[in-house]
């Protein structure tokens, strides 16, 4: 049975134990989940059922100190409890909430006791509250414009779907829309409590864990709408700070999630505590409560999700999931004049490049908006970095509470001039023709800081040639999810692959290979070239990937990808895919299968050896290049010290490693005529 975990599998918060052939006066027997905030220890412990023949079935409860993945508890506590009933009066529809789960609200969650005990009426601060992400001196001048500037009001409400009531609030002037939107916080509230009480209790989906922690953090921001407002009345206020005193005192409860050390149990992904973390203290700033604890943790989930480069441990995704909640935070403390943290540590500043640096050229696919690269869970989307914001077609969101209250419209951007940069512990770009038509960067992940939702990609490259795309990710987020290293533009051993390399039916998912303790060995960038050098270890290997990037002329540029392999395994066959973009079928043409994986195909020629790979691309200008493009996997099979077929294109050996040269000048210097191959 789940120790409070989420994500349990075939198990679940309660089991029950009954004869299907007895009478309804028969006995009905049901364990249940205790109280999460009493676990220590309990990763690998806790009770369950077995049956045997007979039939026979019984409680079994096991206690392991050690955990599958290597931690160790000297001590193991768990609650939970027993269940007696009958089955006729206990046992009830199983689309409906059981009676044992009542007994588990009651016991091991949120009960009316607790809430009994909620502080819901409170003084005000002695100066009125403050808006909780900028002070009222830029909040005002935004709800004026709302009220004044039609076209203003329409952009935000059909960019932000879910600040909707805030800006009708805004815009009526008799309180009636205030009063409107209280009410719906109230019922929120209402449901919140109905569902504690009387339904799955803190596993009821739309409040268990992060669920609840969300939803709790979008009212805070129309709660404090609220309270800042002068047209609410006694009334709506003492409604909205009654929930307000509900949805913090739940969050801060234990048993709703643990956020405590040394309880073992599985909280998610490494997003997912920060981002519940941020959620509580959102509500302590809200209440002025603890501020200098606030503080404190944030500087330390700061730490924890940001590396002293400004590397984010997210992809690219999923950065928001941690930074969006944290920097939420650090505004609130900036606007209540608890610290500036924006100007104060130097980390963040590191974070801004590194965000900035994701950005993609103008993305022909998505009208010429620049986008966020696709690596990891995730896909190519839009960043709410000011400068990558209006790059990215200054759009609105509201997952973590409206970007409406946070986002300053009028400050000044300055122009950010992207070239090449190094982010140890994540990737290194190496980008030229910032802003032009010929704008071209290549992406190589050579870190290992990048962890939360990553892929088995280490090592894989993206890469943008003049304004295109030209080798992305699939970028399908969930929708499939191709988190397997054979569906990245990487190397891997064969041996590693769960099935044939040349196979049509490829899998999708991990197949539990990916290149450890990666690490950049060495970044040049020069006004007309650039290169990065990277190492990846898996047992018996090292694989060394070099990416050079030569445009003198930057019309014309040429990538190079070298790849070699030492250790004892060396020798061994390596798989090699590269993931190119294909041009779309014509409207009503039947679909194309996918080019068989016997031999080199597209802009490429590749040799995985003493050999590097070598490519140049030009991109295909011709209009249909805008429309949607899909990603094509293109594979090949290559033995250690064999050399394929290169098909004409141009193969020569990059500069020496070791000395600092102007690559660009190098290749002039001893090119050979390359063949100009189209996307």
């Amino acid at each position: 049975m789940a120790v409070w975990d989420p994500w349990v599998y075939d198990s679940g918060w309660y089991w029950q134990l009954y004869n299907t052939k007895a009478r309804p006066d028969a006995n009905l027997f049901g364990i249940f989940a205790g109280r999460a905030s009493e676990a220590i220890g309990a990763a690998n412990s806790g009770a369950g059922i077995f049956t045997a023949p007979g039939p026979v079935s019984a409680v079994d409860f096991e206690t392991h100190r050690r955990s599958p993945d290597a931690r160790v508890f000297p001590r193991v506590r768990i609650a939970w409890g027993i269940f007696i009933g009958t089955k006729g009066a206990d046992l009830g529809d199983p689309y409906k909430v059981q009676n044992i789960a009542h007994q588990m609200n009651l016991h091991g969650g949120i009960n009316l006791n607790k809430v009994y005990r909620c502080q819901t009426a409170f003084a005000d601060p002695p100066d009125g509250y403050q808006p909780l992400f900028r002070g009222r001196a830029a909040v005002a001048p935004v709800i004026a414009r709302v009220r004044s500037d039609p076209d203003y009001y329409h952009r935000l409400y059909d960019a932000e779907p879910s600040a909707r009531p805030l800006l009708e609030m805004w815009r009526d002037p008799s309180g009636a829309k205030l009063h409107e939107l209280a009410g719906s916080i109230a019922a929120t509230a209402r449901d919140l409590l109905d569902a504690l009480v009387n339904g799955d209790g803190i596993y009821a989906f739309p409040f268990h864990y992060w669920h609840g922690g969300l939803e709790m953090t979008r009212q805070a921001v129309w709660i404090n709408a609220i309270l800042t407002s002068d047209l609410a009345s006694a009334e709506d206020r003492a409604r909205v700070k009654a929930a307000a005193g509900l949805f913090a005192s739940v969050l801060w409860d234990s048993d709703f999630v643990p956020m405590f050390d040394g309880h073992g149990l599985n909280l998610g992904p490494v997003n997912m505590p920060v981002q519940q973390n941020q959620y509580r203290d959102l509500y302590a700033l809200l209440l002025g409560r603890d501020r200098q604890g606030v503080l404190s943790r944030a500087l330390d989930n700061l730490r924890l999700t940001v590396n002293d480069y400004g590397a984010a441990m997210g992809s690219t995704h999923y950065i928001d999931a941690s930074m969006g909640p944290l920097l939420t935070t650090l505004q609130q403390l900036q606007t209540a004049d608890v610290a500036d943290v924006f100007r104060d540590e130097p980390r963040l500043a590191r974070f801004a490049e590194f965000y900035l640096n994701l950005l993609t050229p103008p993305e022909p696919r998505f009208g010429g908006s620049r986008k966020l690269i696709s690596i990891g869970d995730g896909s190519t989307e839009s960043s709410e970095l000011m400068a990558a914001w209006q790059q990215s077609g200054s759009m609105h969101a509201g997952f973590h509470g409206s970007t409406i209250l946070k986002i300053d419209e009028t400050l000044p951007v300055a122009n950010p001039h992207l070239g090449d940069a190094t982010f140890p512990g994540w990737y290194t770009v190496l980008r030229n023709g910032w802003g032009s038509r010929n704008e071209t960067a290549v992406w190589l992940v050579d870190g290992d800081f990048y962890r939360d939702h990553a892929h088995e990609d280490n090592g894989t490259v993206v890469i943008y040639a003049l304004g295109a795309p030209l080798s992305i990710d699939w970028g399908s987020m969930y929708s499939p999810r191709s988190p397997g290293a054979f569906m990245h533009s990487l190397a891997v051993p064969e041996s590693a692959l769960p099935f044939a390399w040349d196979t049509a039916a490829t899998h999708l998912e991990q197949i539990g290979f990916r290149w450890q303790h990666a690490a950049a060995q060495a970044f040049e960038s020069f006004p007309a070239s650039a290169y990065v050098c990277a190492t990846y270890e898996t047992k018996g290997a090292t694989w060394t990937r070099s990416v050079y990037s030569i445009h003198p002329d930057e019309s014309n540029p040429i990538i190079a990808i070298r790849d070699n392999f030492d250790g004892p395994d060396a020798a061994t066959p390596k798989i090699l895919t590269l993931n190119l973009v294909d041009t779309p079928p014509e409207p009503g043409s039947p679909p194309r299968p996918l080019a068989r994986s016997t031999r080199v195909c597209g802009p490429v020629a590749h040799q995985l050896g003493p050999l590097h790979l070598h490519f140049r691309a030009r991109p295909d200008r011709h209009p249909k290049l805008v429309a949607p493009l899909a990603s094509q996997p293109r594979t090949k099979r290559i033995r250690q010290g064999q050399r394929p077929p290169l098909r004409r294109a141009a193969i020569h050996p990059p500069p020496p490693h070791n000395r600092r040269l102007d690559l660009a000048s190098a290749a002039l210097a001893q090119r050979p005529p390359a063949r100009s191959l189209r996307a």
